[in-house]
């Protein structure tokens, strides 16, 4: 459990056998055997593999869901997000680094999201088909959520062809209210 406490906590897994090296010597306790990198790896990985299995479940599991995307560029490295949101909660499916912003971009990520959700999912259950879990996922999905912008826009219905449907587009308006608020503290800045 310590190991998974740490990868949880972002510790970097190079540290962790360190780590627990060091909290057993300071415990009094003795270890005869410390989990290498390799095997601390693997365990972050198995966590990523739960958290996929438990989205594609909620996904199969749920009708009337939302998928939601945004992005944001730091260091000039472009991130993506992908989540999917229930009347109560929200599974966040991947953030990954893409290419650049376009439309195309953006729907190959949230499709991509799906297939290796659907990949999981039929891994862990030998009765179930990729296929099937794929359409099944793809049905219970209703609406979007993004920025109000036109790449986003775009993106829905470049995903509408493929999936065979038309999901209802909504909009987050925080980013407006972010720029009124900077704004007004700039004007605010200018009047002391």
């Amino acid at each position: 459990m310590h190991v998974f406490d740490c990868i949880v906590n972002k510790t970097p897994t190079a540290n962790i056998p360190i780590l627990i090296s060091q909290f057993y010597k300071r415990s009094g306790l003795h270890l005869d055997y410390v989990p290498q990198c390799s095997a601390v790896e693997v365990m972050a990985q198995e966590l990523g593999a739960i958290a996929e299995l438990q989205t594609a479940e909620m996904l199969l599991a749920t009708k009337g869901l939302t998928v939601g995307f945004d992005a944001t560029t730091q260091e000039e490295i472009h991130i993506n997000s992908v989540h999917f949101t229930t009347t109560n909660k929200c599974l966040s499916a991947a953030v990954e680094e893409l290419a650049g912003g376009t439309a195309e971009d953006y729907a190959q990520h949230i499709c991509e999201t799906i297939d290796n959700l659907c990949k999981t999912y039929t891994y862990f259950n030998l009765q179930a088909n990729y296929q099937g879990t794929r359409q099944n996922i793809i049905a219970n999905i209703s609406n979007t959520m993004s920025d109000r912008c036109a790449a986003d826009h775009a993106a829905i219905r470049v995903v509408n062809s493929p999936w065979g449907k038309s999901l209802n587009e909504f909009y987050c308006h925080l980013h407006p209210l972010d720029s009124i608020a900077t704004s007004v503290r700039s004007a605010l800045k200018m009047q002391k």
